[in-house]
């Protein structure tokens, strides 16, 4: 994980948290990054036949906690 996202090959994706606290991703590029062009918001999603519910949940997770240790840092 670096600069508050993380990227999963599993999913094919970025991952990250926005400033309203929404669970947000986009597809990698081939070529490294992300098209933020296609980015979505996870809750929206539809299809979830053969998702990693786990490897999800556990994305999320790290990045709510990495999250939380910024904010605390930044108010200290």
């Amino acid at each position: 994980m670096t600069n508050g996202y993380i990227s999963s090959e599993a999913f094919g994706r970025v991952f990250w948290i926005d400033e309203k606290n929404d669970f947000r991703s986009a597809p990698l590029l081939v070529k490294g990054g992300a098209d933020l062009t296609q980015c979505d918001y996870v809750e929206e999603w539809t299809d979830l036949e053969g998702l990693k519910l786990g490897e999800l949940l556990d994305i999320q997770k790290q990045l709510l906690n990495s999250n939380i240790r910024i904010n605390h840092t930044l108010k200290l």
